[in-house]
């Protein structure tokens, strides 16, 4: 299961695998206690998921799973359901707002045995239970720091039918709520900008209808409203090893490491705003980031003013210097390979680019003032496809943009030996999804990636785990710490789930791969090709852009694959086989060495890319 997918349950008694990372012999299959391999006296009912107080949103159904003793009938809520032989099931349920039982009655033998579920369930339009309280305040629903121009929503509950209006404290009084006109009634909208000259701290939000000559109704909303000085930003400076600014409360957009300023003005909750160029601003976690005392002056740098390559065994450095440690950005283009970097805060005082002697990968650095707070840099290079990059301020203050240099394959008659291929095994020690008879799918992940390890070694590569236990390093840890290992490939290995709101049926459910970055791509298209080639029994779901964190993070050619679904009992049942588990570490080698055969030929063909290949023939990226 993708890390962004929802989780299914928590990882239910399984014995954890571990292993050497040198070791060779073949992992054992995956061993799990289920409620299926209990003693026929004492005959059980496990309910899996729902896990007993689940919160959903509205829907009208959704699937539960689990297991029984084997040879018993089972009823949910009354309805007959499937049993496999082993005693697994997986059935959808009907559902109804507010809490919700669901019953499961187990016969065996004529012995009864149940068990329920009690869940509960979002009344429909998205607005939460608030039982008969005929006035409430949605929105905002929680603190929020504004500057002049920016627009405050508001969102209520009340009566039906009945003219609303707002207030916002002393700046804004009796302004128009709208009801909503669809199927759910009783919603009510409204907004106001903020205006130069309004002021205010801790500002209440209040919703008013007059239901009556000497009767009305109020609510006032849980968020309060303040308006931030005009022109007094703050700076924050960001603290975790990697953060992210996103576009609004999702929709990721800049990765920034350690100790980048940011220009701050406004919040929303625990969201700091920050202001990246004229019309141009993001959102961080307010706990990514330590204020600089007030009246620190934002951040504005000078960049360029001297650049040069640096040309070393494994990759090419382009070292800019620039006065201040702005945000900024990287975007790419593949064959040929270029880079774009964005500079906010900044204006361009380009005044000597020094080119390495002999520098075979960099062929240009342009750049232009984009806005009068954003410098746009270009650097072109004469790679075909790209194998890698790190953006970083070093610890003299200067930007360092350095490109892995590809491989020396052209004329190896491996082309894996001594390649360095990170194997993730995904999750570890977070939770992950739970299949009908307690399969957590972290240990699968784990099964697998042992077994492609083997492969991998045995064929002359130098695979590195991310893990070789239930335990593993957090999950936004494990692209820096592929990078650390100087992998040239990233391969996530996970099992698939869905969440509750999705329809199972309403597709073919199978394998599907994931990439992020376009120079992953190429890898994803040969893996993509050796699941169709080695497990055509299962529904090809397709090649697809992904959003997911270890693949957005990982700028070598990262993918991330979801095999099978652990949630179907005939899916799960195959993710326990050792046989299965073998064919899928063995697609998942296939697919790696064809794509280091295409690059081969590649390479072999184009004497940039042969002349870019790192110094030492197939020596990989040791540390």
């Amino acid at each position: 299961m993708r890390p962004s997918a929802a989780r299914l349950g928590a990882t239910l008694a399984a014995a954890l695998l571990s292993a050497d990372a040198g070791a060779q012999t073949p992992p054992p299959p995956v061993q799990v206690s289920t409620a299926a391999a209990v003693s026929a006296s004492t005959p059980q009912v496990t309910a899996v998921w729902p896990r007993e107080r689940e919160n959903f949103a509205f829907m009208q159904r959704t699937f539960t799973f689990g297991n029984v003793t084997a040879g018993s009938t089972l009823t949910i809520n009354g309805v007959p359901a499937k049993v496999d032989a082993d005693g697994a099931f997986f059935e959808m349920v009907a559902l109804s707002s507010g809490p919700f039982a669901i019953q499961y009655d187990g016969v065996w033998q004529g012995v009864a045995v149940s068990t329920r579920r009690v869940v509960n369930v979002g009344p429909p339009g998205g607005l939460p239970d608030l039982g008969t309280a005929e006035a409430a305040a949605l929105e905002p629903a929680v603190n929020r720091e504004v500057t002049p121009g920016q627009i405050v929503n508001v969102r209520c509950r009340g009566p039906v039918g009945v003219a609303g209006s707002f207030s916002i404290g002393g700046v804004a009084r009796n302004l128009t709520l709208v009801e909503s006109t669809g199927a759910v009634r009783g919603v009510f909208s409204g907004f106001y900008v903020i205006q130069p000259a309004d002021a205010g701290k801790d500002m209440p939000v209040e919703c008013r209808w007059k239901t009556g000559f000497f009767s009305s109704a109020h609510a006032e909303a849980k968020g309060k409203i303040s308006i931030a000085e005009p022109g007094r930003s703050r700076v924050a400076v960001t603290s975790p090893k990697w953060s992210v600014i996103k576009s609004q409360s999702s929709g990721y957009t800049i990765f920034l490491p350690e100790g980048v300023k940011l220009e701050a003005s406004g919040r929303d909750g625990n969201q700091v705003r920050v202001l990246l160029a004229e019309d141009f601003d993001g959102w961080i976690d307010a706990a990514a980031v330590k204020f600089l005392p007030e009246g620190t002056p934002p951040p504005r740098a000078t960049l360029g003013q001297n650049v040069s390559t640096v040309v070393t065994s494994d990759t090419v450095k382009v070292v800019f210097e620039i006065s201040d440690r702005v945000a900024f950005d990287v975007s790419q283009t593949a064959d040929p390979v270029s880079y774009t970097i964005r500079f906010f805060g900044a204006a361009h005082r380009f005044d000597r680019i020094r080119f390495a002697k002999d520098d075979p990968v960099v062929r240009e650095v342009r750049w232009k003032q984009e806005r009068t707070r954003m410098v746009e840099v270009t650097i072109d290079t004469a790679l075909s496809r790209g194998w890698g990059y790190n953006a970083y301020y070093d610890a003299s203050g200067k930007f360092v943009f350095e490109i892995v240099r590809p491989p020396n394959v052209a004329k190896a008659k491996n082309p894996l030996a001594g390649r360095r291929i990170v194997v993730d095994p995904g999750h570890g020690p977070e939770t992950s999804a739970v299949g009908p008879r307690g399969t957590a799918e972290r240990d699968v992940n784990l099964a697998i990636a042992l077994r492609l390890r083997d492969l991998l070694s045995a064929a002359g590569a130098d695979p590195y785990m991310i893990r070789v236990s239930s335990e593993g390093p957090p999950l936004a840890d494990r692209p820096l710490e592929a990078w650390k290992a100087k992998g040239e490939l990233y391969v996530s290995i996970h099992n698939n789930a869905l969440p509750a709101a999705a329809d199972p049926f309403s597709a073919p459910r199978g394998f599907m791969l994931f990439y992020y970055h376009l120079p992953s791509r190429p890898l994803a298209e040969a893996m993509h090709r050796s699941y169709q080639a080695y497990l055509s029994e299962l529904a090809d779901e397709g090649l697809q852009w992904g959003d997911l964190s270890v693949c957005r993070t990982t700028t070598m050619p990262a993918i991330l694959t979801e095999t099978a679904y652990m949630i179907f009992p005939d899916q799960e049942k195959k993710l326990l086989d050792a046989g299965f588990q073998q064919r899928v570490a063995k697609l998942l080698f296939e697919g790696i060495r064809t794509f280091y055969e295409d690059y081969k030929a590649l390479q072999a063909s184009s004497a940039d890319d042969r002349r870019a290949a790192r110094e030492e023939p197939a020596a990989g990226r040791k540390p």
